[in-house]
């Protein structure tokens, strides 16, 4: 069996991936801050910063696959502490790419749909980023510092969704749990994105590695809809009450940090490459559904 080895391994994403490969890799997970145990999987505490601890840990654990999940993704968080995103977001990434060079394996790295100014709309790989903000320049710069190190890395540019764990939900999560709740919830109608689930970014990315895939890919979902647009259709999906949903509007919310309205990204080029679809949002919704009696995913949203 593949080995399948994923850093940030008590995150959202990287639980996820964990979950859903187990059946089919042996499945490895880097921890750090936060110590979780996962049916079917190993986990280990290291210093990812450290590139010594890191090749130390390839040697015993020889993957077929690094997949980096980890990374400082809050927005304000960034903002506030500009050392600490650039250390997750650039310096991190660059040590992990440097570790895995000259060694058997693929690296892939997860970054982010945040790197643009708003202006594009289905941007391409090839579209140059323009950030915002910290948090943006840190990814754009980490993708840049993973392929400076290991040109055959793959860079994932993606936004995803899907089941949460008890200390970290997903954005379908906090809309599910609001309505469920007969909570109202507002969400941005100016705002628009290519929403994929997680369970479909993995195996799209695992499909792309198989496939000798490097660089930049975009692995997002075949469908751009605004935040607005994608609670009303996970309130249809569940049959939950859509007059909860609010519209409001990032343009005026001057107490955030500026974000860019239109994140929404061309999978063309991984389409062509798999030879198939990846999917839109409500094929991904309705597995999302079908997922929340599944054993394996109430383990994790246990956790």
């Amino acid at each position: 069996m593949a080995r399948l080895l994923i850093t940030g391994g008590s995150g959202l994403l990287a639980l996820n991936w964990a979950r859903c490969m187990s059946d089919l890799w042996d499945v490895q997970r880097i921890e750090h801050h936060r110590r979780v145990e996962l049916m079917g999987t190993v986990s280990h505490q290291i210093d990812i910063g450290s590139q010594d601890a890191l090749a130390r840990l390839l040697d015993i654990v020889a993957p077929d696959v690094v997949v980096n999940c980890a990374g400082m993704t809050g927005v304000e968080q960034c903002e506030a502490d500009r050392e600490a995103a650039r250390r997750a977001n650039v310096s991190i990434p660059r040590t992990i790419a440097a570790a895995c060079r000259g060694r058997p394996l693929h690296l892939v790295h997860i970054s982010t749909d945040h790197l643009f100014d708003g202006t594009v709309s289905m941007a391409t790989e090839t579209e140059p980023p323009r950030p915002v903000n910290v948090y943006a320049r840190s990814k754009a710069d980490g993708e840049k510092a993973v392929l400076d190190t290991l040109e055959d890395a793959l860079v994932v540019r993606t936004n995803f969704f899907g089941w949460g764990t008890g200390y970290k939900a997903s954005f379908s999560d906090r809309i599910v749990g609001a309505l469920r709740a007969g909570e109202k919830t507002g969400l941005f109608e100016d705002v628009y994105f290519t929403p994929i689930l997680m369970d479909t970014l993995a195996e799209t990315v695992h499909g792309l590695v198989s496939s000798g895939a490097s660089g930049i890919y975009n692995v997002a979902g075949d469908e751009r809809l605004s935040k607005y647009e994608f609670g009303l259709r996970i309130a249809e999906m569940f049959g939950l009450d859509s007059t909860l949903i609010q519209r409001s509007k990032l343009s005026v919310r001057s107490d955030l940090v500026t974000r860019p309205l239109e994140m929404s990204l061309s999978n063309n080029k991984a389409r062509r490459l798999l030879g198939r679809e990846l999917g839109g949002a409500s094929a991904h919704m309705s597995r999302l559904t079908a997922l929340e009696s599944d054993p394996r995913v109430k383990e994790v949203q246990a956790l």
